[in-house]
Formats: structure tokens, sequence, C-alpha cells
């Protein structure tokens, strides 16, 4: 393999440390090499990511449902224009006074 510094360096570097932590997916104690370690194990730390993306994907989902239902509010009453108060809430923005 020759002398090469970045094999070298790669192959010499390794952690020695343990450190005990709690997982963040199953909560199970285990004895992490490196202080950054967050999951006990790669199929606990997969299993979280997809419980955030899937939780991610039900608040926009909540959130499309709210601004639907505010439009089928808006819908009921004909008008010919929407008042500052009904379009702000059909594009969910705050109009009320600012503090200063």
């Amino acid at each position: 393999m020759g002398t090469d510094c970045r094999y070298f360096n790669y192959h010499i570097m390794s952690s020695n440390i343990a450190v005990k932590r709690i997982c963040e997916f199953c909560l199970n104690t285990f004895i992490a090499r490196t202080t950054v370690t967050h999951y006990c194990s790669l199929k606990c730390n997969r299993r979280h990511a997809k419980q955030k993306a899937r939780d991610l994907k039900i608040k926009a989902s909540d959130l499309e449902v709210k601004q639907t239902a505010a439009l089928i509010e808006v819908n009921k009453q004909p008008a010919e224009f929407l008042s500052v108060r009904e379009a702000s809430k059909l594009l969910n923005i705050f109009t009320g006074k600012r503090r200063k």
C-alpha cells in the first residue's frame, strides 16, 4: 500500500473511547464509540428517519386540510369581493396590528 499519508492516517486513527448513550428511537442504552452517536444501530437510525419524514408529511397534509376548509368556508357565502379578513384567512396570513 505504500506510505500514502491518507491511507496511513485513516487506518491508524480509531476511536478507543466508550460512551454510554441512550438510543433516540428505541430508548435502549448502548455503548457508543464516538461522542456524536445518537442511535444504537443503523436499523434504529433508518426507522427514526422514516418516522420523521412521515410526521412531516402528516403535518403538511393537516395544513392543506385547514386551508381547504377555510376556502370552503369562504365559498359558502357568495360575495363579489373578499374582505381583508377573509383573504388573510384564505392565504393563512396574520393581519393583526404589529407591536412597536
